[in-house]
C-alpha cells in the first residue's frame, strides 16, 4: 500500500524513489505533479496533470493533456503531443496517438509506426503487443 507523507509545504510524496532515482514525482496540493530530490525539496516545480518516474533518463509527463517527455532538470526533451505515453526502455518508449500506440525513440522520432491496441515495455529487444483487439 502507498503511504503518502507531507515531505514540504503544499506537497506530498505520492511515489517512490525506484531504481537509483534521485527524483521522484510528487503531487502537490492543487492536484499537479512535480518533482522531489530524496531530502523533500521541491526540484521540478509542479505544473503536471500527471508524472511517471524517470528511466533512461527521460520522464513522461503530461500538460494540457499531451504526453511529452521532461529531462531531470525540467527541461522538455520530446514536447508534449501524444495521447499518452509510456516511460522509456532500452532507448525507446511506447506512445499513443489515438487510439493506436507506437514507438519513439529518445529524439522524439517514430521509430514503430503507431498501429498496435496494446502495449509492453521492451525488454531484450523485443517488446509485446497486441493487434486487432476491441474494446467491447
Amino acid at each position: 500500500m502507498l503511504k503518502l507523507r507531507q515531505i514540504a509545504l503544499g506537497i506530498t510524496l505520492a511515489t517512490t524513489f525506484l531504481l537509483g532515482n534521485s527524483l521522484t514525482p510528487a503531487i502537490a496540493d492543487d492536484a499537479v505533479w512535480g518533482y522531489v530530490d530524496r531530502l523533500g525539496k521541491l526540484i521540478i516545480p509542479a505544473q503536471y496533470q500527471d508524472a511517471w518516474t524517470f528511466s533512461d533518463g527521460l520522464a513522461a509527463v503530461e500538460k494540457d493533456g499531451n504526453w511529452g517527455f521532461i529531462d531531470r532538470f525540467g527541461k522538455v526533451v520530446i514536447k508534449p503531443q501524444f495521447d499518452r505515453a509510456d516511460s522509456f526502455a532500452e532507448g525507446l518508449a511506447a506512445v499513443r496517438v489515438g487510439k493506436k500506440w507506437g514507438y519513439i525513440d529518445k529524439s522524439g522520432n517514430m521509430v514503430i509506426e503507431p498501429k498496435f491496441d496494446g502495449n509492453w515495455a521492451f525488454g531484450e529487444g523485443l517488446a509485446p503487443v497486441m493487434l486487432n483487439q476491441s474494446n467491447k
